[in-house]
């Protein structure tokens, strides 16, 4: 009798364990469709509505394209702000009534060190302004070199 009752003790434990596993299979299963919708949504920027018709496969081959097609704007961006910022950074230096211009509005109603500190920051962004209005000027005038027919 106790063989009997140690048999189906084993068996009450094995059938538990493979209940656990099952569980945690199907807990998992949850997990990375939650997580995969989540995906869906967040490249897709729409939650993601499942047909019979329309299911991972063809989600993923949705999700692949559109990040594709993102990264290359991407790409092509980031390749027109280097070219930009590389044009800024070979700007001659601004002219002197460009520095000048609207200085008043950094400095006005401060005295001693604070107007200093804030004459070096207007001379900064000046700068920088000037830079960049210097690539743009250059780009636009690559762009209508490109485009005019000569």
């Amino acid at each position: 009798m106790t063989d009997l009752i140690k048999a189906a003790d084993a068996l009450a434990d094995a059938l538990a364990k493979e209940k656990r596993a099952h569980e945690r299979t199907i807990d998992q299963r949850d997990a990375m469709e939650e997580a995969f919708l989540s995906a869906y949504e967040l490249v897709m920027r729409e939650p993601m509505e499942w047909s019979s018709l329309y299911s991972t496969p063809e989600a993923l081959r949705d999700m692949e394209e559109c990040l594709t097609a993102y990264r290359q704007a991407r790409e092509s961006a980031d390749g027109v702000a280097s070219l930009r910022d590389q044009l800024a950074m070979s700007a001659p230096e601004a002219p002197h009534w460009y520095h000048h211009k609207d200085q008043h509005h950094y400095t006005g109603g401060l005295t001693g060190y604070e107007e200093t500190l804030a004459h070096r920051q207007w001379s900064m962004d000046r700068m920088t302004s000037w830079r960049y209005s210097y690539a743009d000027a250059m780009l636009a005038a690559r762009i209508k070199a490109a485009l005019d027919p000569q």
